[in-house]
Parts: structure tokens; C-alpha cells; sequence
């Protein structure tokens, strides 16, 4: 047997399915996929996170706002308790407590605050307690 013969048995190459690219592909789109949901609730997170904190800023101010200070409470209450009510029931009673503090804006020498309304501004930075 010569060497020709040897080689005559040696069979056609095969093809082999390749399916690296395929994979490459689909570990692509569920990494940015992954990625993309990720950034989307962290995003999501911090505007919750900014809200609470500017929240909880808004309420600071009206816990240190100055009670002697009629007029100054007055403003105070009007400017930063928009932002801190959420239901209804808060909005009304702000609303109630702005039409009894208009008497103590607009004066030069404004009376200082009665105690129901000194009673009225602390119920409402109790009932929007952040």
C-alpha cells in the first residue's frame, strides 16, 4: 500500500455550525436590556429621593419659621405649604389657615397671631409631617 492510499480514506471536511455570533448578539442585548432597566429605577429612585428631601426641607422651614413674627409666619405658610400637601383633607385646611392669615400679610404693622391661629399652624405642620 502506498501512501496515496492512506490518503484516499481521509473523509470531506464537515461543516460545523458556528453559533458564537448568535450568542454574542443575545448576551449584547440582555446586558444593555439589563443595563437599560437598572438606569431606569435609579433614575427613578433619586426623583423620589430629590422629592422627599425637598419635603423635608420645606418642612424644616415651617417648623423654624419665627410664630412671633405674624406677618413673616404668615408668608412663610403660604410660600412653602403648597408643596407639602398631598391629600384633600391637607389642602383644604391650608387653604382655611391662608384666609385666616390674609389679615397679617398686608399691613405694615400687622397684630400678632391669635392663639387659634397659633393652634391652626402648628395642627398644620403636625398634619404634614413628612
Amino acid at each position: 500500500m502506498n501512501e496515496l492510499d492512506k490518503l484516499r480514506d481521509i473523509k470531506p471536511l464537515m461543516e460545523i455550525g458556528d453559533y458564537s455570533f448568535v450568542i454574542l448578539i443575545l448576551t449584547i442585548i440582555a446586558v444593555s436590556g439589563t443595563l437599560s432597566i437598572g438606569i431606569y429605577y435609579l433614575i427613578g429612585y433619586l426623583k423620589v429621593k430629590k422629592e422627599r428631601d425637598k419635603r423635608d426641607f420645606y418642612h424644616q422651614k415651617l417648623k423654624k419659621m419665627d410664630i412671633q413674627n405674624s406677618k413673616q409666619c404668615a408668608y412663610t405658610i403660604t410660600k412653602y405649604g403648597k408643596f407639602l400637601v398631598k391629600e384633600e383633607k391637607e389642602r383644604e385646611f391650608l387653604e382655611r389657615l391662608n384666609q385666616n392669615l390674609e389679615m397679617y400679610k398686608y399691613t405694615n404693622t400687622p397684630p400678632s397671631l391669635s392663639k387659634k391661629d397659633k393652634k391652626m399652624i402648628e395642627e398644620f405642620i403636625r398634619i404634614v409631617n413628612v
